[in-house]
């Protein structure tokens, strides 16, 4: 806070009372410099290797505390951005590459997000030559984990052998990838979860 104190004398010399007035100075607002903030998710029925069978959809949010959001767009496949509105549904068969930004009211500029992944045709079963075996094993480590279809034909077994061929041999982040995920779909429960995580720390040692 200030206070300024004021009076004023006249020719003949008459000196008014003195007067004051108190006012607040406080800072400026700071400008806005950062950019929002994008994230993009992948989902939709999935195969033993984790590609997206008959259609994938691509869900996009962005987030800014100072200015706001202006706007989001994206790319697809290389083509021209457009405004983003609804999730993006992708089922051509290949792989398809997601490309995202966003602009908020300050005129920041995201930089360029993407996602990769593979959409596949349907063909029945996902897992026609499944592995049935009574509990999901890794690494010949019993999980005791009741290894149970995942909703499209591939049983957890079947899942843990697909995935762990892009593991690049690390079998405890793979296993534990693909327990959070079954997790996160209802397909095992959180105990089963760290059962089947237990089994890929024995088969690590």
């Amino acid at each position: 806070d200030h206070t300024v104190e004021y009076r004023a004398t006249d020719n003949a010399g008459n000196t008014s009372d003195a007067g004051s007035t108190t006012f607040t100075v406080v800072e400026g607002e700071t400008e806005d410099t950062t950019p929002p903030e994008v994230t993009a998710q992948v989902t939709g029925p999935q195969n033993a290797q984790w590609d997206y069978v008959d259609q994938a959809t691509v869900s996009l949010s962005a987030n800014d505390t100072d200015s706001g959001v202006r706007f989001f767009r994206y790319s697809l496949d290389g083509g021209s951005y457009t405004p983003y509105g609804e999730p993006i549904e992708v089922n051509g068969p290949g792989e398809h590459t997601v490309l995202f930004h966003a602009i908020d009211h300050a005129g920041n500029r995201s930089e360029d997000g993407t996602v990769t992944f593979t959409v596949v045709a349907a063909e029945g079963d996902a897992c026609v030559e499944s592995d049935i075996r009574d509990t999901a094993v890794v690494a010949g480590h019993d999980s005791t984990v009741a290894n149970v279809d995942t909703g499209n034909g591939c049983t957890i077994n079947d899942v843990l052998a697909g995935h762990s061929k892009r593991g690049q041999g690390n079998t405890l982040a793979t296993v534990t990838e693909v327990a959070d995920r079954l997790a996160a779909e209802d397909v095992i429960s959180q105990p089963e979860k760290r059962r089947l995580v237990k089994a890929a720390e024995h088969a690590a040692r």
